[in-house]
């Protein structure tokens, strides 16, 4: 998959926000994949054990 550099933006601004003042600034691709393919989370804190109010 190519980076996405400021030429591969600007194609993309033009196909989905050509006409408008519109500009992308964060593309996020949410993909998935195989069940064995992906990561297995480690295991997460509780937030008071890493927060505090």
């Amino acid at each position: 998959m190519p980076a996405l550099n400021s030429g591969n933006v600007a194609k993309m601004d033009e196909a989905f926000f050509a006409g408008t003042h519109l500009r992308s600034n964060v593309l996020c691709n949410s993909g998935c994949s195989f069940a064995t393919a992906l990561f297995q989370h480690l295991p997460k804190f509780r937030f008071d054990e890493v927060c505090e109010v």
